[in-house]
């Protein structure tokens, strides 16, 4: 129901319940009558509420859930590319550090011996692929 049907409920529910308040006094079978109406009211008051309540309800977990999926995937990628890296630079540093000491090895034998014994072990590592 919109706003407004709700309103109009309300204002119908306090009309008839001034009324019963003045057929009270003569204590009639129209004042029970009445009194059945309001009832009514109230109860379609109540379940519309609920209703609202558990429109209500349903729309905020859809929006919680949506959060949460959007949060996950940003951290799920967050994760792909600090994992990306870490394997990149598993890679990547070995062959610089390789480099590194092949190019001080070459340049502490510039005669063409290989006299230091931290040389021939850095040659001997290096495996062909």
């Amino acid at each position: 129901m919109t706003e407004e049907l709700l309103r109009k409920l309300e204002e119908e529910t306090l009309r008839e319940l001034d009324y019963a308040e003045k057929l009270k006094t003569l204590e009639s079978d129209a004042y029970e009558q009445i009194m059945e109406q309001v009832r009514e009211n109230c109860k379609l008051l109540n379940e519309t509420e609920k209703e609202a309540d558990a429109e209500y309800n349903a729309l905020e977990d859809m929006k919680f859930k949506k959060e949460a999926k959007a949060s996950d995937y940003v951290e799920h990628r967050k994760d792909r590319w600090v994992n990306a890296a870490i394997g990149a630079a598993g890679i990547v540093i070995p062959l610089v550090a390789y480099g590194f000491m092949f190019k001080l090895g070459l340049t502490f034998e510039e005669e063409g011996t290989i006299t230091s014994q931290f040389f021939k072990n850095l040659l001997n590592r290096f495996k062909p692929t």
